[in-house]
């Protein structure tokens, strides 16, 4: 055993560690330079600066600029302006707005993006990686602004003269001009109403906390209207609204200010305004510039809503750069013709599409996508949108009637061309009534396939209100009925049901006029579109649509003439709100319809 020990201990002495060894090694380690210090000083050594290919306005073209800087990096311009960058297509190409001297700004120009820091990330497909961070343009929203007009700066504009009015105000609170959308793991499902006080939002296309909900029509349809009864709609709720007037006339303008102001809006409202005479780049940072305000109070867990009327500047601007760029060739190429004769296709949101298509949708996204319900660890707040897209979707109706009168056996041919020529007429109205500011149909249907649903307007106004028409048939609300509020999520749901009856007894029904079901569908039918429409200023709070709901289901308008449909429908309204009065209050207070509350108001419907 002792011999064992021995041999041991002689083992370990003759193993003991070279200590100067040690030391030399231990003092290489610590003179090394840093890694992290060395991979910044290399990612700073990689910071390359770009070059204006073309100016347009207050929009410059740049390539070659750091591929990893993103949409609201501040630019610098060797000519001495700043700018922000707009967007980044995949093949490197920026677009930027120089919204102050860009008169100075040629082509050839350097541009560079300051680098605030170098930060060192974990990935966990990549490993450790480092990420260069840059200085982002800020814009100002703080309370301030709340109540006020102002330009895409934050500077007060008074009745949308073209002159600010001072320094921008609300610089209490800066925001990024371009915040990207939230993530899917920020985001709270949509299941809150936000009720507007717009029948034909409320109980057709319900609205929730979070949506982007677009907004159709041809000029003169009733656009605007229907977006100021939506923020008359959020008075007293604790919603703070902003109002975008983009590329409008400074008389529409002033029109829109003086409604807001007239039925008190401006007491939670913010108005943001870039007219028709404004750049189309400054138009598109009006638009950015309102998201980012409703984003601060979504930020802040509160509800907000903001209307972007209209986002056409942002079609515009596209397609002026799209098509500034094909012409920088020698052959001028029409923007829409370069886009459709790209024959690679991407994967993208499941659909398969030209690679022009899909950097296309990814700029109109980024826009839609701010639109949000926030998770409750980021303390639950929304940004509501509405988005209003000038023009009409394909309406679809004209090649079915085409084949549905050729099939017809009993018809002779001159009957025949006689129905054809007056479908084509009917056509031709159709395109007749389409303003030269309105959207190509193709655009139009392209943001609906992003929105969260869409509300279409007739081409015409309701003639006794006034009051903007909604087409039922392409109205439509993708989130379905968890935007409805309770209070009336299953009588909205009857009013969908029989509109559809009716649509199905005019198609299919041989013989509608003389069938009772039939008469009595389209009957029941024309009595809902009629009681939608409202006038101007007007809401219809949630326990009066509750009230108007269960009257129409109860057939009280159903020998109604068409043209007396909205004077029942308040006289109706008021006598029921006087007779039961603890019924409506009940409604207003819990958002929800109780058996008594229903048991009480269907008691007076029907003893009146």
């Amino acid at each position: 055993m002792c011999q064992r020990r021995d041999s041991i201990r002689c083992h370990s002495y003759e193993d003991e560690p070279d200590w100067d060894q040690e030391m030399s090694i231990f003092k290489k380690r610590t003179l090394r330079p840093n890694q992290l210090a060395s991979l910044r000083k290399l990612e700073e050594e990689k910071v390359k600066s770009g070059k204006v290919t073309l100016v347009q306005g207050k929009i410059a073209v740049i390539e070659g600029l750091d591929n990893d800087s993103e949409s609201g990096t501040e630019l610098q311009f060797s000519s001495g302006p700043s700018g922000v960058l707009l967007w980044r297509r995949d093949d490197n190409v920026v677009f930027g707005l120089v919204p102050e001297g860009s008169n100075m700004v040629s082509v050839g120009d350097q541009v560079d993006c300051q680098v605030t820091g170098i930060l060192q990330v974990a990935d966990e497909e990549e490993g450790p990686r480092t990420k260069r961070e840059y200085t982002y343009a800020k814009v100002p929203v703080g309370e301030e602004i709340l109540g006020q007009v102002v330009d895409f700066k934050g500077c007060v504009v008074e009745d949308g003269s073209d002159a600010p009015c001072g320094n921008p105000i609300g610089t209490s609170i800066m925001y990024p001009l371009l915040n990207p959308p939230p993530n899917m793991e920020d985001r709270e499902s949509i299941d809150s109403p936000l009720t507007t006080g717009v029948k034909a939002i409320d109980i057709i296309t319900p609205l929730g906390k979070g949506q982007a909900l677009q907004v159709s029509g041809v000029e003169g349809s009733g656009k605007t209207q229907l977006c100021i009864q939506a923020i008359i709609g959020q008075r007293d709720t604790g919603v703070r609204c902003v109002y975008a007037a983009i590329g409008c006339t400074k008389e529409q303008f002033n029109q829109t200010l003086k409604a807001l102001k007239e039925y008190g809006c401006m007491e939670y409202t913010t108005v943001v305004v870039a007219t028709a005479d404004a750049d189309l780049g400054e138009q598109y940072a009006a638009i950015c510039y309102a998201c980012s305000i409703a984003e601060r109070f979504r930020d802040e867990g509160k509800d907000s809503l903001v209307v972007l009327n209209s986002i056409s500047a942002m079609v515009k601007l596209w397609e002026s750069i799209t098509y500034s760029m094909a012409t920088l060739g020698s052959v001028q190429i029409e923007a829409s013709e370069m886009e459709d004769s790209d024959s690679d296709l991407v994967e993208y949101e499941g659909m398969l599409v030209s690679v022009a298509a899909a950097q296309r949708r990814r700029f109109f996204g980024s826009l839609i996508q701010r639109c949000a319900r926030m998770h409750k660890r980021l303390k639950g707040g929304s940004m509501t949108g509405l988005f209003v897209v000038p023009g009409s979707p394909a309406l679809g109706r004209k090649p079915q009637m085409k084949d549905k009168i050729a099939a017809y056996k009993h018809l002779t041919p001159a009957q025949k061309e006689k129905l054809l020529h007056a479908l084509e007429q009917q056509g031709e109205a159709d395109s007749s009534i389409v303003s030269a500011n309105d959207l190509k149909t193709e655009v139009v249907e392209e943001f609906m396939s992003m929105a969260d649903g869409q509300v279409v307007l007739e081409n015409s106004r309701d003639e006794v209100t006034g009051g903007p028409r909604v087409d039922p048939r392409l109205s439509v609300s993708r989130i379905g009925s968890r935007a409805h509020s309770p209070a009336i999520s299953d009588l909205a749901s009857l009013v969908r049901f029989e509109l559809a009856q009716a649509n199905d007894a005019q198609r299919f029904a041989a013989n509608a006029a003389s069938d009772p079901l039939a008469r009595k569908a389209l009957q029941r039918a024309d009595a809902v579109t009629a009681a939608l429409p409202q006038r101007e200023g007007s809401i219809c709070t949630l326990e009066h649509q509750v009230i108007q709901l269960l009257a129409i289901h109860q057939g009280l308008l159903d020998n109604v003439p068409l043209e007396d449909v909205t004077s029942t429908l308040d006289e109706i309204t008021d006598d029921v709100t006087k007779r039961c009065p603890v019924g409506v209050e009940e409604i207003k207070a819990t958002k929800k319809l109780s058996q008594a509350a229903k048991a009480a108001i269907l008691a007076a419907l029907t003893t009146r």
